[in-house]
């Protein structure tokens, strides 16, 4: 961005819309808790999980943490969270990048 003297940052650059809202953040994240029960997974919280099945575990349990993050008001943790979810679904071929990007403009 380029601070023109004289002006705010309000005059360069006008606020931009929250990409996702809470109501969208807790449905991509009940379709990724869906997803994951339904290949048998237990929500288990295990921060030195190391086979795949107890990552996904791991993760499903991730998924209601995050939920619960936004719900109480959390937001930037919260997304922070679904970053890193999206990211261990990629890295597991869980899901593509384009597949989520769809998620998160619903």
């Amino acid at each position: 961005m380029v601070r023109i003297p004289g002006t705010t940052f309000s005059d360069v650059d006008p606020p931009k819309p929250q990409a996702m809202s809470e109501e969208q953040f807790v449905g991509v994240l009940q379709s990724y808790i869906t997803f994951l029960e339904s290949r048998g997974r237990a929500s288990v919280r295990n921060n030195a999980a190391s086979s795949e099945s107890s990552q996904e575990d791991h993760l499903l349990w991730m998924c209601h943490e995050a939920t619960a993050f936004m719900k109480a008001g959390y937001r930037e943790k919260a997304m922070r969270w679904l970053g890193f979810i999206q990211g261990a679904f990629w890295a597991h071929g869980l899901r593509s990048v384009d597949e989520m990007k769809e998620d998160n403009r619903s």
